[in-house]
């Protein structure tokens, strides 16, 4: 039986939308129940930390090869098998008896989800005129940043009252209704009978495993060890390997010369900047989690406050950007980011969640004027015959500005803190003595630091605890600093690289 146009659309739009939510949901779901994962499966705390980052490095390595297969295989075929891997491997994860089980499967979960994305994207963008496509991706940001500020609460839930484990159990209902819309709503694609390009994949591939590498690992090697240089030397020469592929190649796999249209440049690097500071997400919850509250609940309900403005104007941002045009939205948009971040800088100090309100509101706002003006005149500033592989490399630079983001936030957050921690011990007379390193995970509640604390007087341990939430709402001023500074960044590419409609 056949469908209607606007019907059609919409079941597009659900399906869509779904796929969106699933890994919007699971990039702030799963962080809340890491502790208690560490518990039951006696991981170490570098397994830890691979959890998360094998779903980065899978996902950043392989996302470009989504957009290219998409292109030669169709994009309804393509997103079916991506949502049907990231399903499997979320029966997998949820299943694990080991660190290095869930690891693999997070992997796993990371390449269906690198293949499910840029097909999404791009059935998105055949499936709607221009003078609609805005308010389409508009919708489908603000349900899936939805699911994205309400990460944190649902994974608080699962963890307290169910397990870890529903963390992947939920995601095969919502991937399954995923795939029914698609079937139901979009026609097989149009293939390209073309060859595909393994040696530019190859070395594209390993300049962003060295990229990727590099940064995850500079905390832990150093930013200057041999290891962390090579890497990014490495990184380096892959990606001019890349350039030569590219001119050899019948049918390269990563177009450079995409890049020489002005609004396609521009939205690749707005992408960078805008998932550089999505990842202070990331650190919010901990402050409001280790200074302010202590219940992961609590902290995913405040953070849910951003999900209003969210709600509110994306489709509002899609809109206008459809009548006048990407620049305005943007400067606005990065306008309103520049202030939250300041305005978070400034107040954090004082410990009192509801000052930091307005700034929630601001983010989602922001946020909301930013993403779907930047992804819908990017992607549209490509031919239609192109749009796999540029949706792909335009996700490649997003998990590659996350990656980023994760890298530098975290070591402005450890090195301040750190430093300021162990400054602020030397200072007291009854704790110079102390190792400061024995102490800096005890608001986190290693069990190293809450063994060590216990044989210190009350008043000693007292001076050491003060001494470390300042130096931690110190370290989180800072990084919301480094932030503002990158809001600008994009303000000024938003001004150079986007003209107004007309």
């Amino acid at each position: 039986m056949t469908i209607s146009e606007k019907k059609r659309k919409r079941l597009i739009l659900l399906a869509m939308t779904s796929s969106t939510s699933l890994i919007f949901l699971n990039a702030t779901l799963l962080p809340v129940a890491l502790p208690t994962i560490q518990q039951e499966l006696l991981v170490s705390m570098s397994a830890l930390q691979w959890i998360i980052n094998a779903y980065l490095l899978a996902t950043a390595v392989f996302v470009i090869a989504g957009g290219r297969l998409g292109d030669l295989f169709g994009h309804r075929r393509l997103f079916c098998i991506g949502v049907a891997i990231y399903s499997v491997s979320s029966v997998m994860g949820g299943l694990a008896e080991s660190g290095w089980w869930l690891i693999m499967s997070r992997a796993i979960q990371g390449t269906g989800g690198a293949l499910m994305s840029p097909a999404g994207m791009s059935l998105m963008i055949h499936s709607f005129p221009e003078n609609e496509r805005g308010r389409a991706i508009g919708i489908m940001v603000a349900i899936g940043s939805l699911f994205l500020s309400l990460g944190p609460f649902v994974g608080g839930v699962f963890t307290q009252y169910l397990s870890w484990r529903w963390s992947f159990w939920i995601n095969p209902p919502i991937a399954l209704y995923g795939i029914f819309m698609v079937l139901k709503a979009v026609p097989k694609s149009e293939t390209q009978k073309e060859q595909f390009d393994f040696l530019g994949f190859i070395t594209l591939s390993l300049s962003i495993f060295c990229l990727t590498m590099g940064l995850m690992q500079g905390k832990v090697w150093g930013w200057g060890s041999w290891e962390v240089v090579l890497f990014f030397l490495l990184a380096l020469t892959f990606l001019l390997a890349v350039r030569g592929t590219e001119r050899l190649a019948k049918h390269p796999f990563f177009r450079f010369s995409l890049f020489r249209t002005r609004q396609f440049l521009g939205g690749c690097l707005l992408i960078v900047c805008s998932q550089f500071l999505i990842m202070i997400t990331v650190f919010w919850p901990l402050y409001f989690q280790k200074i302010v509250l202590d219940s992961p609940m609590v902290a995913g309900l405040i953070m849910a406050i951003g999900t209003i403005p969210l709600m509110l104007f994306a489709p509002i941002g899609g809109n206008l950007a459809d009548r006048k045009g990407a620049r305005l939205p943007l400067v606005i948009g990065y306008t309103l980011l520049i202030l939250c971040f300041l305005w978070f800088a400034y107040f954090l100090s004082y410990q009192m969640v509801a000052l930091l309100f307005p700034a929630l509101f601001a983010f989602g706002a922001g946020m909301s004027f930013v993403m779907t003006p930047s992804t819908a005149a990017t992607l549209s500033s490509v031919p239609k015959a192109q749009t796999g592989v540029a949706t792909g490399m335009y996700n490649t630079l997003r998990f590659t500005g996350a990656t980023i983001g994760v890298a530098i936030l975290g070591a402005v957050q450890v090195n301040v803190q750190d430093g300021l921690f162990a400054k602020a011990l030397k200072k007291t007379p009854e704790t110079a003595s102390l190792d400061p390193t024995v102490y800096e995970g005890l608001l986190n509640g290693l069990p190293h630091a809450v063994e060590a604390s216990k044989s210190l007087e009350p008043g000693i341990l007292n001076i050491v605890e003060q001494a470390l939430i300042q130096a931690s709402t110190v370290a989180f001023s800072m990084t919301n600093l480094v932030t503002a500074f990158v809001a600008l960044i994009g303000f000024v590419i938003a001004l150079v690289f986007f003209k107004r409609k007309g």
